[in-house]
This record gives C-alpha cells, sequence and structure tokens, in this order.
C-alpha cells in the first residue's frame, strides 16, 4: 500500500530531504503532518475502486508479442527487486526499465548510485520527468536532487542504452519504434505516469499494424 512519501502531502507538511533539518520539527508538527497525510490518503483512496488499486508486476497488455508490465517500484531497492523479478519470470528476454521519479524522496540526491546499479539489470532505460523538480530548484535545492544525466550517462558508459525524455508521448513512441518481440517493458512509478501503458499498447498496434 503507498505510505505518506508516495502520495505527495500538503507543502506545508512535507519535510525537506535535508538530513541536518530532519530534527527541526516539534513532535506536535510531526504528528499534524501525519494525521494529514493519513487523512489525504483516506480521501484518494475512497475514491478509487478496488480494481484500481496498485499491484506489483501488473501486466497491463500483450501487443505483437511485447508486455507491458506496470509496478509500483519507485526507489532503488524496489527497482532492483522489480527487474530482478522480471528477469527471473522472463528469462533471456529484452527488459525495458521506464521510471517516473514521482514522489519528492523518489529523487533524492542519496539515491542516485542506487539508481545506477538497479538499472544495470535493464537492456534499456528511460527516465521520465522528475515531478518534484520545481519543489526542488525553489525549496530544497538542486544539489539535493539526484542528477538524471548522471544516471543516464554512467549507464550509457556501462554498455547499457538509457536517456531521459520528459515527455509521455515521446517516450510511448521510442518504445513502440524500437520494442520487438518477446521484449518486456516494465512502467515503475507512484502516479499514473501520465497513462503511458495505454499509449505504449497502442503506439505498438499502430506500428505493427
Amino acid at each position: 500500500m503507498p505510505t505518506p512519501d508516495d502520495i505527495s502531502p500538503p507543502d506545508d507538511v512535507s519535510p525537506p530531504p535535508r538530513p541536518e533539518l530532519e530534527i527541526a520539527f516539534t513532535p506536535r508538527q510531526i504528528l499534524g503532518g501525519f494525521q494529514r497525510d493519513r487523512l489525504f490518503d483516506e480521501h484518494v483512496f475512497a475514491r478509487r475502486k478496488p480494481f484500481e488499486r496498485r499491484f506489483r508486476m501488473e501486466v497491463r497488455g500483450v501487443e505483437h508479442g511485447i508486455t507491458v508490465i506496470d509496478d509500483f517500484a519507485h526507489h532503488p531497492t524496489a527497482i532492483a527487486t522489480t527487474l530482478a523479478g522480471a528477469r527471473k519470470r522472463y528469462p533471456g528476454r529484452r527488459i525495458w526499465a521506464l521510471f517516473e521519479p514521482r514522489s519528492i524522496s523518489s529523487a533524492r540526491k542519496e539515491f542516485e548510485s542506487g539508481y545506477i546499479d538497479a538499472f544495470h539489470q535493464a537492456d534499456r532505460v528511460i527516465i521520465g520527468h522528475v515531478f518534484h523538480r520545481d519543489r526542488y530548484e525553489q525549496r530544497y535545492g538542486m544539489e539535493h536532487m539526484m542528477s538524471v544525466d548522471t544516471i543516464v550517462d554512467r549507464l550509457n558508459a556501462d554498455g547499457i542504452r538509457a536517456e531521459q525524455m520528459d515527455d509521455f508521448d515521446a517516450i510511448a513512441a521510442r518504445v513502440a519504434a524500437d520494442a520487438t518481440d518477446g521484449d518486456v517493458i516494465m512502467v515503475m512509478s507512484s502516479g499514473a505516469f501520465g497513462g503511458i501503458h495505454e499509449k505504449i499498447l497502442h503506439g505498438i498496434a499502430a506500428t505493427a499494424g
């Protein structure tokens, strides 16, 4: 089940990703923040139907032998576990890792090396838009946000084709154009990722048709 990190709380209760500031909150502020997070989560999930809740490695569709899978992974350890599971479930097949850094915590600088390690289990990597980039730039400081360019450059240097793309339609078009029969597309985000699953499936159908 998603945690408060996965659904961004209001600005006034979201702690900055700086260890030296984590002790700056009083117990009353912390308790109030958790209570508001809980109410926010309850409001969100009350509006969802049961079948709309997120699952691990949920197959969203297969088109012309290309499997598109949704997964809730959005931190390095979870991504590494998910990609390892995909390798085991689909041995010998090319694995794509599509990742949207959606939550505030998913873009922390200290996760940079962890993402590099995790994505070594994929054959192709596309990293989408950092959802909270503006918040880092305006409030926390860009030095506390991971460098997507560094991750992409390191992966490419290690022989794993990687790129960063902000536009959801462009990502779907890239996958539809380059994916081939047998490929497995792992879509990982704590959010909707712009509905990219259906975009990819429709794009593959149109390209193959």
